[in-house]
């Protein structure tokens, strides 16, 4: 529920997906995902609210708030599923191979 009403919000910014975080669509957006982080974090909202950082420009945010989170995520699953997402910022966004390499492997040794 808590993430239809940010899709919801977050759409209605730009049109476009992209946009500024002073934007107030955007803003509120950014503020229930971490409204929802708070009381139950779980890897689409951590992996959806880093998309939002990279999304209006803010990707080192991103990097952070990927690397704050794994930890407070419960199961493996959930855990591979940021370590991908963070994977996937440092090779496309950070043009960072190595890093992206390493993140995997910790999505695959995390689940075995």
């Amino acid at each position: 529920m808590i993430m239809m009403k940010i899709m919801i919000i977050c759409s209605s910014g730009d049109g476009g997906g992209h946009g500024s975080s002073d934007h107030p669509s955007i803003a509120k957006g950014e503020q229930l995902w971490k409204q929802g982080m708070e009381h139950h974090p779980s890897a689409a909202l951590i992996t959806s609210l880093g998309q939002l950082y990279i999304s209006t420009g803010r990707p080192t945010q991103a990097r952070q708030l990927y690397e704050s989170s794994i930890p407070l995520l419960q199961n493996d699953r959930e855990r591979a599923e940021v370590y991908i997402a963070s994977a996937s910022l440092e090779e496309h966004v950070f043009r960072n191979v190595e890093s992206a390499s390493n993140l995997l492997k910790a999505a695959v040794n995390n689940s075995s």
